[in-house]
């Protein structure tokens, strides 16, 4: 935890862009005619923090997914996998990008095979890195608590109360945008998504992307917002329903 928040969501999104971006300076250098010391060196620097990233990402879940008490089973092994790359990536271009700084246009990079193999691991990485990108987006709207499919719930962790199925007098129940607007805090947040209000309140410091996501969306229309990020994913839409209030009138 860092100033109450979780560091998952401040280390997650550095592996998921510098993995990639590592990965195309590597092939870059290995198809560049004239290498350039100073592109070589700051490959490498790219390659250091993503591998380091990649770790405190992985670790950073763990202990999110522990304080929560369910364990993301999809999303952790392809973090896992992902950091393994990153890893091997770290040790395959590494010693290779540090010969071709220090040889410069003197390096035969395009005939090294240890450069050639760097690109392969990178490109592997980056596989790794988009599958756990997707499925750490399907769980930042699935219900972390509920047990079913991808995660599994501590004997210790019950439902919270905003999680559970509304009852008919709540789905009878209706409301106007402007009813909707006057919720419109982290404490207190409603929120418009398809015709139906939501109460979000409960799922703001809950959500593993951070709070920011949902506080955004409160005393709001967000149907055009959901949409987008979630439009189709049906792990998303399950885990709004069970924040339903009722229509809009």
């Amino acid at each position: 935890m860092f100033l109450t928040l979780p560091l998952h969501p401040l280390f997650v999104h550095l592996p998921v862009v510098l993995i990639p971006l590592a990965t195309l300076g590597v092939i870059a250098l290995v198809l560049l005619k004239r290498r350039s010391q100073q592109l070589s060196l700051a490959v490498l620097g790219i390659v250091v923090v993503a591998a380091l990233s990649s770790v405190a990402s992985y670790l950073s879940g763990k202990a999110l997914a522990e304080l929560k008490g369910f364990t993301p089973a999809t999303h952790e092994r392809w973090g896992l996998f992902m950091m393994i790359a990153a890893l091997g990536l770290l040790a395959v271009a590494g010693p290779w990008l540090w010969k071709v700084a220090k040889k410069g246009d003197h390096a035969q990079t395009r005939r090294q095979p240890l450069g050639l193999a760097a690109a392969l691991v990178g490109v592997i990485a980056t596989v790794f890195t988009v599958l756990a990108g997707h499925s750490g987006a399907e769980l930042a709207w699935s219900d972390a608590t509920s047990g079913k499919s991808e995660t599994t719930t501590s004997p210790s962790t019950s439902a919270a109360p905003s999680s559970a199925a509304p009852s008919e007098s709540a789905q009878a129940t209706t409301y106007t945008a402007e009813e909707v607007a006057k919720h419109n805090t982290a404490e207190d947040c409603w929120s418009i998504v398809d015709g139906n209000v939501y109460d979000l309140t409960d799922w703001v410091n809950q959500h593993p992307g951070g709070a920011g996501a949902i506080s955004k969306m409160c005393g709001t229309d967000a149907t055009q917002a959901f949409q987008g990020k979630h439009g189709g994913a049906e792990g998303p839409a399950k885990a709004l329903e069970r924040h339903l209030l009722g229509p809009v009138r």
